[in-house]
């Protein structure tokens, strides 16, 4: 994982970096700080069509990252850093719900406003 931090004047800050998936349901990214949104995008994906698998998202401290059908959470802002998922449908009757947030192998940019 790797992490840079930009200081801006007195506006927000920003905290940059990228992880390598390991295929964990959830995994928690600690940044040592409390943000107050996060972008979360896969590199070698786009974010996602609303119907399809979902590969990042944009998380708030109020408002979690989801899939189109609210189901699903695919990335969440916490006191210390941010969690993402991976979880796969396994029901025909809801096949528009994959999240692939830490799909193994699979890298991922971020962008913290704190």
């Amino acid at each position: 994982m790797r992490c840079n931090m930009i200081h801006g004047g007195g506006g927000p800050k920003i905290i940059t970096g990228s992880y390598t998936g390991d295929g964990t349901a959830t995994r928690t990214i600690s940044l040592g700080v409390h943000p107050e949104m996060v972008l979360v995008l896969c590199a070698e994906y786009s974010i996602g069509d609303p119907y399809s698998d979902a590969y990042g998202g944009m998380a708030s401290r109020d408002w979690p990252a989801k899939t189109y059908n609210w189901r699903r959470e695919i990335a969440a802002v916490t006191d210390n850093g941010f969690v993402v998922h991976n979880k796969t449908s396994s029901s025909t009757s809801d096949p528009y719900s994959d999240v692939n947030a830490n799909t193994s192998g699979l890298h991922y940019n971020y962008v913290v406003f704190y």
